[in-house]
């Protein structure tokens, strides 16, 4: 499967098809001063010599679509881009919202069995009910023996997953039962803990304004220390923005440092934009997106 990768990538390259690929390398670093340890880690590819660098594992976690709406990415003619079945849903929704052009980028399908959770989960929690192990969308599929096997018994898998158990909707549905009153107090309790460091936001592939409300201060719409009343607005604020949009790719809550639910407020609002519009961001890059599309420059203008 990697052979196969480097292959495609390299012939990209070589006939300049592309001029950049977005893509996940393995190196080794030290990490606090310890041993070094082997990382997967973006990397950004411009040279057909260079794509021996490339790897696909269970450790290629990050969503790469994240970086497609950066200046940098933006002023290559053409870019390909390595992306798993959850990623390529954020890709479908960057397109809609007018931020990438189809036709400006090549899609690199890579069928995917799970990527690595945390220390106490062997596989992070949204592929444990994921449908998407083969891309729905590519220009480029990569396609792994052992995802090869699994079509085989395709119809039994697909049973077998309407009925699994999936750990993001057990903590949903966990705090849809609380009664009002608990439900708020569990949200003062999580978001308290925040301490602003934008990693959420920062790390989300639809988070792409060029300067975020969170940054104003002339005026200033959120308190910017990390006290609860600031918390909460910033976190209420982004589900808002996000709702009809968010794909569950899962990054704002890998990236928390203080482990804040943050997949479950947005599956929240997902969900009530699914029973009210019949509608699941991320599925197709043909239809309108729900709420339109536009970017707010500025609130002064947006006010007038």
């Amino acid at each position: 499967m990697i052979t196969l990768l480097q292959a495609k990538t390299w012939e990209l390259l070589q006939q300049k098809e592309v001029s950049l690929i977005l893509g996940y390398g393995e190196f080794s670093r030290k990490i606090n001063n310890g041993p070094e340890q082997r990382i997967i880690s973006p990397i950004f590819i411009t040279k057909p010599e260079e794509t021996s660098s490339l790897v696909w594992n269970d450790r290629c976690v990050f969503n790469l679509s994240t970086y497609l709406t950066g200046k940098e990415v933006k002023a290559h003619h053409k870019v390909a881009i390595m992306a798993k079945g959850c990623d390529i849903k954020s890709i479908c929704v960057l397109i809609q919202e007018n931020q990438i052009k189809r036709e400006d980028l090549i899609i690199i399908g890579l069928t995917c069995q799970g990527v690595i959770g945390d220390k106490e989960r062997p596989k992070a929690e949204k592929c444990d009910s994921c449908q998407l192990k083969t891309p729905h969308i590519y220009d480029i599929l990569i396609d792994s023996a052992e995802a090869q096997t699994k079509k085989l018994n395709q119809v039994e898998k697909k049973v077998e997953s309407k009925n699994c158990v999936n750990p993001v909707q057990e903590k949903f549905d966990r705090m849809d039962k609380m009664n009002p009153q608990d439900r708020w107090q569990y949200c003062l309790d999580q978001f308290s803990k925040c301490i602003r460091c934008y990693a959420c936001r920062q790390v989300c592939p639809l988070c792409y304004c060029e300067k975020c409300i969170t940054d104003k201060s002339t005026p200033q719409w959120i308190e910017k220390s990390p006290l609860l009343p600031g918390n909460l607005s910033f976190h209420i604020m982004r589900a808002f923005h996000l709702t009809g949009r968010c794909v569950d790719c899962g990054e704002c809550e890998r990236a928390c440092p203080m482990n804040l639910p943050l997949t479950t407020l947005n599956k929240k609002m997902a969900q009530v934009v699914k029973d009210m519009y019949h509608y699941e961001s991320g599925l197709k890059t043909d239809e309108e997106p729900l709420f339109g599309s536009f970017q707010l420059e500025d609130e002064e203008s947006f006010i007038k």
